[in-house]
């Protein structure tokens, strides 16, 4: 089958994710965060694959067998979106979390146990003008399981969203955004199944999720990678602008450039790739050091607040209007979430609370010497 507007889409959308997968693997700090996040984009870009990899079966027997094979990362979305959820928002461990991924994973297992079947899929429909399954009686239940336990996950994001503030609170805006406009995707990937309907491919959706995300990450400097992020975005928009257009213009217009500069034609478009590259190389260099001059940007302007601080707080000679500026200028001008100084008491061998600022959480009046 020829490539069509839900197959392109379809792509397009793995493509997405299969770029931002790895990346924020392999530049991000090693955390359980960054594993995870890797984890779910990579299940949703090889759910994403459904309607091309369907669509390149030559039966419906052999189109249903791929479905089910890819239908295997579908059922791992649920539960390693909830378990990204909590580990994004940081949330102490407690019985019901735990409680919670045992059953989600648990249960996607369970699923999977009946993929072979057709009690989960019946059959896999591969013509105009959209790609679904056949549903079994099973399939109804992993459609609810989707439903409720994304839900679950958008109500923790939500009430966190509601008690954050500053930078943090930006923060878990982006990610109920990117992951709202994926969750719809989902729910829209069920409806040709039951109501024969799908308004737009909705792998299209999936492509907004992997645009947000990546803004996000460059904006927030969520996992740590925002440099390299922009880095590689430089390089793939000036590569693709100076040598993949070209190309792709060479090929479509061959039999014109053919019938202007003869059967040599493609000597031409060597030499022309030769100097291309080389603009490109220093085009590359020139967009990446502006790039990067604005990301350091925000490090020297705090660099130069807090030189300027310095040179003022040794004319104060009052502790509490010295502490006072601090917090002050931590949380106004470096716009740290919230700020607080606690002080050494030799005699007591603790650190006693001094002050703080837009400290929205029970402060613990002292802290331990040997606390970590």
């Amino acid at each position: 089958m020829g490539l069509t507007l839900h197959t392109g889409s379809a792509l397009l959308a793995f493509a997405s994710c299969a770029f931002l997968a790895p990346f924020v693997l392999l530049k991000g700090s090693k955390t359980r965060q960054t594993y995870l996040y890797s984890g779910l984009t990579t299940l949703v870009g090889l759910w994403c694959l459904f309607p091309f990899g369907t669509g390149q079966a030559a039966t419906i027997f052999e189109a249903t067998r791929i479905g089910r094979i890819i239908y295997l990362a579908a059922l791992l979305v649920p539960p390693v979106f909830l378990h990204l959820t909590f580990a994004i928002l940081d949330l102490p461990k407690n019985d019901r979390q735990r409680l919670l991924l045992w059953w989600t994973y648990t249960i996607s297992g369970a699923f999977a146990l009946t993929l072979p079947t057709k009690y989960f899929i019946v059959e896999v429909v591969t013509y105009a003008p959209f790609f679904s399954v056949v549903p079994g009686p099973i399939y109804g239940l992993y459609a609810l399981f989707f439903g409720v336990t994304c839900a679950i996950g958008f109500w923790e994001l939500l009430k966190a969203y509601r008690g954050a503030a500053g930078i943090r609170r930006n923060h878990l805006r982006y990610i109920f955004v990117s992951w709202f406009v994926a969750y719809i995707a989902g729910l829209l990937h069920f409806m040709p199944a039951y109501f024969g309907i799908e308004p737009f491919p909705h792998d299209i959706l999936v492509v907004g999720f992997v645009t947000i995300s990546a803004y996000a990450i460059i904006r927030y400097r969520l996992m740590d990678i925002r440099q390299a992020f922009t880095r590689a975005t430089v390089f793939i928009m000036v590569y693709t602008l100076t040598l993949g257009l070209p190309l792709v213009g060479a090929l479509s217009w061959q039999t014109q450039l053919e019938a202007f500069l003869g059967h040599r034609w493609w000597v031409w478009l060597l030499l022309t790739y030769a100097a291309l590259a080389t603009a490109a190389h220093y085009t590359n260099m020139y967009f990446q050091k502006r790039a990067e001059a604005r990301l350091l940007a925000e490090s020297h302007r705090y660099q130069a607040i807090l030189r300027q601080a310095s040179q003022g707080m040794t004319l104060i000679k009052e502790l509490g209007k010295l502490l006072n500026l601090i917090v002050h200028l931590l949380t106004r001008k470096v716009r740290v979430n919230h700020a607080a100084v606690y002080l050494l008491d030799d005699k007591r061998a603790n650190y006693i609370h001094k002050v703080s600022r837009q400290w929205r959480v029970e402060t613990p009046p002292v802290f331990p010497v040997d606390s970590p």
